[in-house]
């Protein structure tokens, strides 16, 4: 007992820890906020391919990747090396996430069925790649420490940095738009920027951790993973409130389209200046991410007055109380950006608590 106690109050993280795994997050989400925020406007009005066929390349990736993620996770915990289980991944991924990046956001010169296959395989490619430095980038902050009290915090802290890097793109597309005139150059060089400085800060993640927690346990199958899923009542509800999560990052999927076709054009008052495209995109899901990091900063307060289940329902029906108006507002860019600011903060304090110890229990 007073081991299991002593264990829970020994601090494991250096600042070298904490430092890395924060800016290794801010690194990756740079990546995945561009990738979400501007890929499907990019292949509907850059590439041309078409609602029809952009629609059909997110489900099948969308399918694809529900398996996908559970095999990742089954070879990561089947691996065993001087580096650990988790690391030996973050150490080779980087490159291989940049470049997948890089290829997302090209332009070839090929007929209508040509730039969907190009879609297609690069699309998938980059999410199989970014499943291999995700499964073990989230994974390694339970080997790091085994106070969970610790670990917690530890994650809770490096989301807040993680936000910022999710939210950092709305502002880098707006710079390489206004230097090459908006079009395709645009697209295309905004996303080699966060490529590289996402893919160098990822590599954070292995020269600044440590794999602390070794289990000796058996590693269990695919098989049986999924044979335990069916008898554990708690974790179905988990992984089927995160199935039905996706629909959280719908503003900024939606973003640019609203900008550009619903909204179009703004003028400010005072300094009587139009705004329009990605910065009107950008002022738009700015709200929506400065509020949902009030959110994550508000969640160990609100944590002291409500139990992680309340939290989450009550974010959910306000978030969907929220999502319903904007179907009513119409073109209203204030009232959007007033919408926005309310869905943000339900969502920062979901993203803290998703995977908080006993959430279910």
């Amino acid at each position: 007992m007073e081991a299991n106690e002593a264990l829970a109050e020994k601090k494991y993280l250096t600042r070298k820890n904490k430092v890395s795994f924060a800016f290794a997050g801010f690194g990756q989400n740079l990546i995945i906020g561009y990738v979400n925020a501007y890929i499907l406007f990019f292949y509907t009005d850059i590439l041309i391919i078409g609602e029809a066929a952009a629609a059909a390349i997110m489900i099948a990736a969308r399918i694809w990747d529900a398996l996908n993620d559970p095999m990742m996770g089954t070879i990561v915990d089947r691996t065993h090396t001087r580096f650990g289980k988790m690391r030996p991944y973050l150490l080779f991924v980087s490159a291989p996430l940049a470049l997948a990046t890089c290829l997302l956001f090209l332009t070839p010169n090929f007929s209508l069925g040509g730039r969907i296959a190009y879609a297609s395989v690069t699309y998938i490619l980059w999410g199989m790649v970014y499943t291999v430095c995700d499964v073990p980038f989230w994974g390694l902050a339970s080997v790091m420490t085994p106070n969970p009290k610790e670990r917690l915090s530890f994650i809770s802290n490096s989301r807040l940095l993680h936000a910022i890097g999710g939210a950092l793109p709305m502002a880098v597309l707006p710079i390489f738009s206004a230097v090459f005139n908006g079009g395709s150059k645009a697209y295309t060089f905004a996303g080699l920027f966060v490529a590289i400085v996402g893919g160098a800060l990822f590599i954070l993640s292995f020269t600044g951790s440590n794999e602390r927690c070794v289990s000796k346990e058996k590693s269990p199958t695919l098989r049986e993973c999924f044979k335990f899923l069916k008898i554990n009542k708690p974790m179905q509800k988990l992984v089927l409130a995160n199935l039905l999560g996706f629909m959280r990052s719908l503003p900024i999927v939606a973003g640019m389209y609203i900008a550009t076709y619903v909204i179009v054009s703004v003028k400010l008052p005072i300094v009587n200046v139009a705004i329009e495209g990605s910065l009107l995109n950008t002022v738009m899901v700015a709200s929506w991410g400065v509020s949902g990091f009030i959110g994550m900063l508000l969640t160990p307060k609100i944590c002291k007055l409500l139990d992680y289940r309340k939290i989450y329902f009550i974010s959910a029906a306000l978030g969907a109380t929220v999502s319903l108006l904007l179907f009513f507002i119409g073109p209203n860019f204030y009232a959007v950006v007033l919408c926005l600011l309310f869905l943000g903060i339900p969502y920062g304090l979901v993203t803290n608590i998703n995977y908080a110890e006993s959430f279910w229990c």
